[in-house]
């Protein structure tokens, strides 16, 4: 079920609270905000799987985390919630 309603804005703040809580249910650090860098959250890539998966459920969106994709270069978690807002925006023009 997506978060998001079509039609209405994309509240950032919101999409990123949902992210640092749904990394925050993983991350092994006790501190955990947008500046965390996501190699210093202590979870292996399983873990790393099951978080894209749990935000894709919860946003309605499609993240491509390849090595050769724009994904690649994302490393806090703020730079994650901002790709997850610019994936809802884009659906929601689409």
């Amino acid at each position: 079920m997506s978060a998001q309603v079509e039609g209405t804005p994309v509240d950032r703040d919101a999409v990123r609270d949902g992210v640092i809580d749904i990394i925050r249910g993983y991350a092994k650090v006790k501190e955990l905000s947008a500046a965390t860098q996501l190699d210093k959250i202590g979870v292996d890539s399983f873990d790393f799987v099951e978080i894209v998966f749990k935000i894709e459920e919860k946003y309605g969106v499609e993240i491509d985390y390849n090595a050769n994709a724009s994904f690649s270069d994302i490393s806090t978690v703020g730079l994650l919630a901002d790709k997850v807002v610019a994936l809802v925006e884009a659906k929601k023009t689409a």
